[in-house]
């Protein structure tokens, strides 16, 4: 059974995501989310009842290691190279923004 999306909805996943998307480009994200979800829902037709849970698909043994404190940079030589400083942190751009603001 074919789900069709609809624009406001291809939209709305737009801004969730923070992307930006030209119109005439809506009709094509519609075919193919509407794709996605027919896939998804073929994977809820199958029959799970006796295939045993898995947490991985290979199995590993001990990928942990000991922490072993070592000596590193001081915060001077950290921030030596760094464009932008302030009382001894570095300064970056912002990450996140409101774009209602």
């Amino acid at each position: 059974m074919k789900q069709k999306i609809s624009k406001q909805l291809v939209k709305h996943i737009a801004q969730l995501a923070n992307l930006e998307i030209d119109d005439t480009k809506i009709g094509l994200y519609q075919n193919q989310l509407s794709v996605i979800l027919d896939h998804f829902n073929d994977l809820k037709l199958l029959s799970l009842a006796n295939v045993p849970e898995t947490s991985r698909i290979i199995e590993e043994q001990n990928i942990w290691r000991e922490d072993i404190i070592e000596s590193s940079f001081s915060q001077k030589e950290a921030l030596e190279n760094s464009k932008n400083t302030y009382q001894g942190f570095f300064v970056v751009p912002y990450v996140l923004i409101n774009k209602d603001e």
